[in-house]
């Protein structure tokens, strides 16, 4: 929406399109957000909430199994799996071991991680580029 807005209004339109696109949403999570703490203690907000939560964490499962599937194979469709990316998994398996390990960040670790391979791909291209 930002760019569209820009494009089309410069500046000030591309603010103007980002608040528009962001407010209702913004809107509908503080009316929610107001409802949740009015009628939390409720058995009817409960029993929905009990209810939400496995399906919420199965949409979380999905997504997180999609992006999996997208890094170690270059695809989400199972029928269509050919190779491993080694180095993906490496990277992946690397991550869970530090994060469950140590201290440190997880935006830290994600930008190392990112550091990590495009500094290998982009020496692999040199190496492929330079033999070729």
């Amino acid at each position: 929406a930002t760019f569209v807005g820009i494009k089309m209004g410069g500046p000030f339109g591309g603010v103007l399109a980002t608040f528009a696109c962001m407010l209702p949403s913004f809107i509908i999570t503080m009316l929610l957000c107001t409802l949740y703490r009015k009628y939390r203690s409720g058995s009817f907000f409960s029993g929905l909430l009990y209810g939400i939560r496995p399906t919420v964490s199965g949409l979380i499962a999905s997504a997180g199994l999609l992006l999996i599937f997208m890094a170690f194979f270059g695809t989400s469709d199972l029928t269509a799996i050919g190779s491993v990316d080694i180095l993906a998994v490496i990277i992946a398996i690397s991550t869970f071991i530090i994060l469950r390990k140590t201290k440190i960040n997880s935006v830290l670790m994600i930008v190392i991680s990112g550091t990590i391979g495009a500094g290998i791909f982009a020496l692999y291209d040199y190496i492929v580029l330079k033999l070729a």
